[in-house]
């Protein structure tokens, strides 16, 4: 059965992910409701969380899935799904195909679906590799015809492994459990290879995997920003450096309005 049939169950799982949150402005601090009594949560002062970007997007998913970057998402087999078709919509610029010398300060409409084409095609990469590679599999070993079966479970521990660098919940396992018997309900048997791209779609599409912590913008880092643009700049412009440019590193940022 084709996957489209099982976006929804993934769907689902992604709001799961999310604290069942339904999205929204990035000046939502209040956190989720309380409605039904679903617990408060507290919201971080200073948000420096950043989308991860088109290179990194890429690079990531290469190294999670252990593909060669090229092997991530191609269109027609040439293209760069996240480096040359998707750039602006994954934040990046593009000075020589659309005059768009800096990246957007926002994502866009498409950024999701970008992002989703780019889980999808190197999900199916993995999982193609893994379910012909017999015992010699990354991740998706054994049958995985049975939801409850420890080879199910080691898969997703496994993934979540690469993808968020921590082990499962039990909450978590216990989705994907039960992503398999709705997709084994919906074929009418059991199907590993779309459970197995279906759980990986998940994992790796999540916003746990996708953005990061800024830590250089961070003021406790004892190597700042400007010292480290400071550095950088020395390095590469050596005794020659413009007296002008390190006048403006060692000045001190304007206050955020």
């Amino acid at each position: 059965m084709h996957l489209k049939s099982i976006l929804l169950s993934t769907l689902a799982l992604g709001m799961f992910a999310c604290g069942g949150s339904s999205g929204g402005n990035a000046s939502d601090d209040a956190g989720p409701s309380l409605d039904a009594g679903e617990p408060s949560y507290p919201s971080s002062p200073k948000s420096r969380l950043r989308f991860k970007g088109n290179r990194r997007i890429n690079s990531e998913f290469a190294r999670i899935l252990s593909l060669l970057p090229g092997e991530v998402c191609s269109e027609f087999g040439l293209y760069s799904c996240a480096n040359l078709v998707h750039t602006v919509a994954l934040g990046g610029a593009d000075p020589y195909g659309l005059g768009l010398h800096e990246a957007l300060p926002f994502t866009t409409v498409t950024t999701p679906l970008a992002v989703d084409r780019i889980a999808l095609s190197a999900c199916r990469t993995r999982v193609d590799k893994d379910l012909s590679a017999g015992a010699a599999a990354l991740i998706y070993k054994g049958a995985l015809d049975n939801a409850d079966g420890e080879d199910v479970a080691t898969a997703v521990d496994a993934l979540y492994k690469r993808a968020v660098l921590r082990p499962a919940s039990a909450e978590e396992l216990a989705s994907l459990r039960q992503l398999h018997r709705d997709i084994a309900d919906l074929n009418g048997g059991t199907v590993p290879r779309d459970w197995a791209i279906a759980s990986c779609f998940a994992v790796t599409s999540s916003l746990e995997q996708l953005f990061y912590w800024d830590s250089i913008m961070n003021k406790k880092n004892t190597l700042s920003r400007r010292r480290l643009l400071k550095g950088l700049c020395a390095a590469a412009a050596g005794a020659a450096a413009s007296p002008a440019l390190f006048s403006a590193l060692r000045a001190k940022p304007a206050k955020a309005a």
